[in-house]
């Protein structure tokens, strides 16, 4: 039978959402083993990569660059690994502005920087128009406090940035503050087309309910994870007082948290008939 691993985000990853992360692949796990599939779930810490541990499949929420470079040679030795180990190295900031800037996703502008003092920091301030802007760590997303700082001044910006470089975080994203109500969106099927989406206004705001295009978001969002090789994930944007809208930041499958069971059908779904054709 064919071998198929479930493989866990790390706990220092999940702040706060422990329980949520655990859940939601339980869930699909679950929903895999209805199409005949054999899942095992595992810790990223628990598994010896590269030493006969190489699965036929694999749908993965680690993100540590240990835990990339073992999916890497999981996908060297033919396994099908979802997100495959690209993308989720792709969601990265650092990556992902890079990627995403030269695309038609509208993107708020972006730089990144090294956070070492005179790093480029104050030359990013200018680039970006002296207006208030987002410092966030230029790798993995915000998983503990001072990770994403706005700074409404240079001083503030050289401030958070100084932080980052003394916890040991060399570079980071300076992106430019959008004014807006704040939106959430999950997605599944980029790959294939769109199997699910979903959005909704994150609540802790003083929420405007600005309108914008729903249709647009949803193709925009397939877009960014198109381009990102993301199948499974999530996102934040950003709806403005013009009838805009800005992507801000997209990541490797979710929690799901308030969509859970909904989201794992449609997870368990997709993943059986990308690994089994059907």
């Amino acid at each position: 039978m064919k071998r198929c691993v479930g493989v866990f985000r790390e706990t220092e990853n999940s702040p706060d959402r422990e329980w949520d992360d655990e859940r939601i692949l339980r869930l699909a796990g679950e929903g895999m083993k209805r199409y005949g599939l054999a899942v095992e779930l595992l810790r990223p810490e628990e598994i010896s990569w590269g030493n006969g541990s190489c699965p036929d499949y694999a749908f993965v929420m680690c993100e540590h660059r240990s835990a990339i470079e073992g999916l890497r040679r999981w996908e060297e030795e033919g396994a099908m690994v979802i997100n495959s180990a690209r993308s989720v190295l792709n969601t990265y900031r650092e990556n992902m502005v890079t990627l995403l800037s030269g695309t038609s996703v509208p993107f708020p502008r972006s730089v990144v920087v090294p956070t070492e003092p005179g790093g480029g920091g104050e030359a990013a301030w200018k680039e970006l128009g002296a207006d208030p802007v987002w410092v966030k760590r230029g790798d993995v997303h915000c998983v503990e406090p001072g990770d994403v700082v706005y700074a409404s001044s240079s001083e503030a910006m050289a401030e958070a940035l100084e932080a980052m470089a003394g916890r040991g975080i060399t570079s980071a994203v300076v992106q430019r503050h959008i004014e807006g109500d704040l939106i959430k969106f999950y997605g599944v099927g980029a790959a294939e087309g769109i199997e699910w989406f979903h959005w909704f206004y994150h609540r802790e705001q003083a929420l405007k309910k600005y309108p914008f295009d729903v249709e647009e978001l949803r193709s925009k969002a397939f877009e960014a994870a198109r381009v990102l090789g993301l199948e499974i994930f999530g996102g934040d944007a950003i709806a403005t007082e013009e009838n805009e809208f800005f992507i801000i930041d997209v990541n490797a499958w979710p929690s799901f948290a308030l969509f859970r069971e909904e989201a794992s059908e449609r997870i368990s779904r997709y993943l059986a008939r990308r690994f089994l054709g059907r």
